[in-house]
């Protein structure tokens, strides 16, 4: 959050508070300064007036979140969508976003929005249904982006809320079935995805609209060696891009290994993540341009310069076919 302080989720309990800058490095289990879980957390954020707001949910009771007030959670009542959201997002004016996996959720003022993969205006219809949301952010003017495919990556849509309405929007002409393999916006209203034209995984690219303009590049080859295709984007409060590769197909080998990758607009990096234990799971910006890494059961803090980077390669422009 704002102030400085971590937020931690565990399974049991799922969610634990840690001051970041006190140490850089910590172990799951109870070190001094954790206080009490709550159980079910799925994701945490702050208010632009730095007050702590986490979401819970489970697939009987479904979704709501809370404000901390004076070390106390303030509940929501569930909001009306059903289902299990995995993300929140909290804007200047009050107005909360809470995507599930195939309905999006808005509380503006006092009243509840909801709408379904159906009603996100996009032009392909999906086999049996299974369509999924596959990431989702939020322009600090208030637009609304969300990516969607289906299991098998087949061709889905980019689409985006203008405040009255969802419309699909196509970067590059030549590319209109579009899956998005991953999405994130920038704190500065930058939005990157990872855009796959007709379910062709040798044109995949990494695409950056800066509210302007639409700017590609290719993937790089040091991805050869990996396995699908970039998630877990992560926009950095300094303009750059954070993701993770698997190493091996998960399900197949049911190992969870990744790659960390950095993206400056410039170049691609892999990068040395030995001082975790565990497979890279998440991170998060502090205030003060530090990292903090959850690997495992071990997390850690960076500063970005101190990385080394095990391979670097220069970007190419991505060009429509």
């Amino acid at each position: 959050t704002r102030d400085g302080t971590l937020w931690v989720m565990r399974y049991d309990p799922p969610n634990r508070v840690f001051r970041a800058g006190e140490l850089r490095v910590f172990r799951a289990g109870k070190p001094g300064g954790w206080t009490d879980g709550v159980r079910g957390a799925k994701d945490m954020t702050s208010t632009p007036s730095g007050r702590a707001v986490l979401l819970r949910g489970s697939q009987f009771r479904g979704s709501q979140f809370a404000l901390l007030d004076d070390g106390r959670w303030t509940w929501s009542e569930p909001w009306p969508g059903g289902g299990l959201a995995y993300d929140l997002e909290v804007m200047g004016d009050g107005t909360v976003w809470v995507p599930h996996w195939a309905r999006i959720g808005r509380l503006h003022g006092a009243a509840w929005n909801s709408w379904s993969i159906d009603d996100l205006g996009v032009t392909f219809t999906l086999p049996f249904g299974e369509g999924a949301i596959t990431g989702f952010g939020v322009r600090p003017d208030g637009t609304a982006w969300a990516g969607l495919t289906d299991r098998d990556a087949r061709p889905a849509g980019l689409t985006r809320f203008d405040g009255d309405g969802w419309a699909e929007v196509t970067p590059f002409e030549g590319d209109e079935r579009i899956a998005v393999a991953g999405l994130d916006v920038g704190a500065d209203g930058t939005l990157w995805a990872v855009l796959v034209p007709d379910h062709d995984h040798a044109r995949a690219h990494l695409a950056r609209w800066d509210g302007e303009v639409w700017t590609a590049w290719r993937l790089p080859s040091l991805m050869s060696d990996k396995h699908g295709l970039p998630f877990g984007l992560q926009a950095a409060p300094d303009g750059r891009l954070w993701m993770l590769v698997w190493d091996e197909d998960p399900i197949a080998t049911q190992r969870f290994d990744a790659t960390r990758m950095l993206f400056d607009g410039e170049t691609w990096a892999t990068l040395d993540m030995r001082a975790g234990v565990g497979a890279d799971q998440d991170l998060t910006f502090a205030p003060d341009g530090s990292v903090w890494f959850a690997q495992g059961k071990t997390g850690y803090m960076v500063i970005p310069s101190e990385l080394e980077r095990l391979e670097v390669e220069a970007a190419e422009p991505y060009v429509p076919a």
